[in-house]
């Protein structure tokens, strides 16, 4: 018989704490990209791209694509008061999405203690979930 190879549980843990950790900093990335050339760029010409190409690729925002699918898959969560009630932290007089750093230690504790959704093949964590789905609704 053979030894097994555990790993501890705090071990696991802080893995899983990790792993969130580099998720919320991937979204963020994602949502706020940065270049090397960016300070070259006048800012006026830059916030003018940078708007019509939000306008231009809405449709194909990952965020509200997930928020979407989830929405799809949980129809009675799809109001806004409510979505915005169990997010942690979050000022409902402004947008969800330039929020969504703050909610990290939330998203940090859901994947330690397992509350992970499954939407479109991703794992998140249930408040990356109603996150996406808030800014899917326009919060």
């Amino acid at each position: 018989m053979t030894p097994e190879h555990r790993v501890p549980r705090r071990t696991f843990i802080g893995l899983l704490a990790a792993g969130g950790a580099v998720a919320v900093a991937a979204v963020h990335e994602l949502l706020h990209p940065t270049s090397a050339g960016a300070d070259a760029e006048p800012a006026s010409r830059r916030a003018a791209r940078t708007t019509a190409q939000t306008q231009a690729n809405a449709a194909a925002d990952g965020v509200v694509l997930l928020g979407r699918a989830y929405l799809q898959a949980n129809p009675k969560e799809a109001d806004r008061k409510y979505l915005l009630a169990h997010l942690p932290g979050i000022d409902a007089a402004r947008d969800v999405r330039s929020q969504l750093p703050a909610l990290q230690p939330a998203v940090v504790a859901d994947f330690t203690v397992g509350r992970v959704v499954s939407v479109e093949g991703w794992q998140l964590s249930y408040t990356e979930a109603i996150a996406a789905a808030a800014v899917a609704l326009g919060a």
